[in-house]
Order: structure tokens, then C-alpha cells, then sequence
């Protein structure tokens, strides 16, 4: 059943896409490393003399690429409407050739040699800013499963770049392992309460979760709990609401009140959604109503 459905929802996708040509922006790819699949770019048709735009770098997940993740982080309805660069890049294939990212606590020992993708992530951005005409405050890091971990590492280690991530049924990082921002960031946790792959409540002894194998990582409410306390959110503030998803389920969203100045975290949680649910343009438009792109 759940194939069927899968295929519906792709099979419609490329159908509303293909039919509504005028409503999606300009795409073209741009060459990468070796070993990597080019980085696909969706920008905006048309680009004012003097217009700033927001740039948001979309990881996929374990075993996907970039043409897939349209499926999963559909942030390319809106990049011509928004006035945002979506840049899609690839990451490298592991022993089994699946591509992977060597985020936090994820995959690292899938491949021979572990690639250096803060490096590579942090030239995607750069060689793009030289190309468009990119707001510094406005560039963000968004990401799905093995892609979410990457977009955590990136905020710990590329936050003179970045100004926030989006991870979704990411995790991390762990207690033990360093994560010291340089500036406060902008961090949006989503993930469905049934995940059977990046588990909702967490995996390992000290993740106060079950043990599954080699995947050791926080749970939702540790990792947003931890960019909380980056973020010097203090107290025990919060607004909380829900509003439906595009394919049915209840989000409840969960906002952190009295962060430092530019920081703010936000944590949705899917009721009854397993590992991957997609996300539709309902949800899109919170994204970037979230990242504050007008």
C-alpha cells in the first residue's frame, strides 16, 4: 500500500510540474567534485538591478541524489516567487555505492575515504555568491536524514557562513561531541513521532533511547533541546500550535521564546509519520516564513 501511495505522489508531482512549467524557476546545474553528481540551482527568472537574494543549500539523504530531493524538500516551488537560490548538491558514493554525507554520527565508515564535505559545502557556497547576488544573512542549510545530520555539522562548524538549518528526521549532536557556533542561528527541527530509521526518541544509552545497531544519535526533543541551549533560550516560554499538512497529518509546533538576538528555534513534530513524509507547498511556505524570507 504504501508504494502505491509513493507512486501516486511522485506520478503526481511530475504531472503538476510538467503542467504548470511557468510557476517553477530556472534550473540549471552547476559542475562539482569528482565523484559527485553536478549541483542542480533553481533561481529566479528575473532579477532586479540591485535585488539581494536568500540562498538555501538542500541536502538529500542517505542513498538519494539531487534529482530526487525535489521529492522530499520541494523548496523549488517557491525560489522564483521568494527571491531564493535553491542549490542542490551531491554527496559522494560509499562502498555500496549509495551517496552519503559525512554529517554527525552518520555514515562515516560507509566509505573508504570520508570526505571533506563542510570544505566542499562551504565552496558550493562561496562559488555561488560570486555568481548571484546573495544576501550574507539570508543563506541557510536545509536537509533530510542523512542530509539533516550534515546541515547540524555544517551549523557547528560553517556558522560564519550560514545564518540557520532546516533538518528534517535528522539529529545531533551528541553530548560528547563539539558543536560551538559562532553566532546564534536559526534552527528548525521536524520529525514524524513513528521514524523507525533515525528514531523520534533516540538511539544509544546515552541518547536516552534504545540501541540500534551502530546508529547512535539524540532524540528529536535532546536535539532541539541542545540548539535551545546555544541559542541562550532561557526560560520556560513557549507558543505552541498545529495546522494540518498538506497530505493529512497533524503538525504540533513547538517555539522556544527569549532567544538571543537573530536566533530561534522551532520544532515540528508529525503525528503518526514514519522516516520520509512529504512535505507540500503548505509546508514550504512555512519554511520560509520561518528563515524570514519575505
Amino acid at each position: 500500500m504504501k508504494s502505491y501511495i509513493l507512486l501516486f505522489g511522485l506520478t503526481f508531482f511530475i504531472f503538476f510540474e510538467s503542467s504548470y512549467a511557468g510557476f517553477f524557476p530556472l534550473k540549471k546545474t552547476m559542475p562539482s567534485e569528482k565523484n559527485r553528481e553536478p549541483t542542480i540551482i533553481y533561481a529566479p527568472k528575473k532579477v532586479l538591478k540591485n535585488e539581494k537574494l536568500a540562498l538555501i543549500v538542500s541536502l538529500h539523504g542517505y542513498s538519494s541524489n539531487p534529482r530526487q530531493q525535489r521529492f522530499v524538500l520541494p523548496l523549488n516551488y517557491l525560489s522564483s516567487k521568494k527571491k531564493t537560490i535553491v542549490a542542490v548538491p551531491s554527496g559522494i558514493k560509499d562502498k555500496k555505492g549509495k551517496r552519503f554525507w559525512s554529517g554527525l554520527n552518520c555514515c562515516d565508515g560507509h566509505a573508504d575515504q570520508v570526505p571533506n564535505d563542510v570544505s566542499f559545502l562551504r565552496s558550493v557556497i562561496i562559488n555561488l555568491k560570486k555568481e548571484y547576488p546573495i544576501d550574507e544573512d539570508k543563506v541557510f542549510i536545509a536537509g533530510f536524514s542523512n542530509g539533516g545530520f550534515m546541515a547540524y555539522r555544517m551549523a557547528c562548524e560553517s556558522s560564519d557562513l550560514i545564518s540557520g538549518v532546516l533538518s528534517f528526521a535528522g539529529a545531533g549532536p551528541m553530548e560528547s561531541q563539539n558543536c560551538e557556533p559562532k553566532k546564534p542561528l536559526k534552527v528548525l527541527h521536524i520529525h514524524g513521532t513513528n521514524d523507525k530509521t533515525i528514531l523520534f526518541e533516540g538511539s544509544g544509552p546515552a541518547a536516552g533511547g534504545p540501541f540500534e545497531g551502530t546508529r547512535w544519535h539524540p532524540s528529536a526533543p535532546k536535539t532541539v533541546k541542545f540548539w535551545e541551549d546555544k541559542n541562550l533560550c532561557t526560560g520556560n516560554d513557549y507558543q505552541k500550535y498545529s495546522f494540518r499538512a498538506t497530505l493529512g497529518r497533524n503538525v504540533n509546533v513547538k517555539k522556544k521564546k527569549g532567544c538571543m538576538e537573530d536566533a530561534k528555534v522551532e520544532f515540528w513534530t508529525i503525528e503518526g509519520a514514519s522516516h520520509y513524509y512529504y512535505l507540500g507547498l503548505r509546508e514550504v511556505k512555512k519554511v520560509f516564513d520561518f528563515f524570514e524570507i519575505q
